[in-house]
């Protein structure tokens, strides 16, 4: 059996995802898949301006 990573993002305030009716699933944006034992991990916000760049460590396994 083996773990399957995918990091989502979720544009709420950490307010809106710790709310007594939690979060609303369909508002959850996934990255795309990364391909045959390679996934990434340790995700990271950085807003700046309009946008939002999310840094990531890609690993590989096998």
């Amino acid at each position: 059996m083996a773990d399957i990573w995918q990091v989502g993002i979720v544009p709420v305030p950490i307010q809106g995802v710790l709310a007594a009716d939690g979060l609303d699933r369909r508002r959850v944006i996934w990255l795309p898949p990364q391909g045959s034992f390679r996934f990434i991990a340790d995700p990271f916000g950085l807003p700046h301006g309009d946008r939002f760049t999310v840094l990531v460590d890609p690993m590989t396994t096998g």
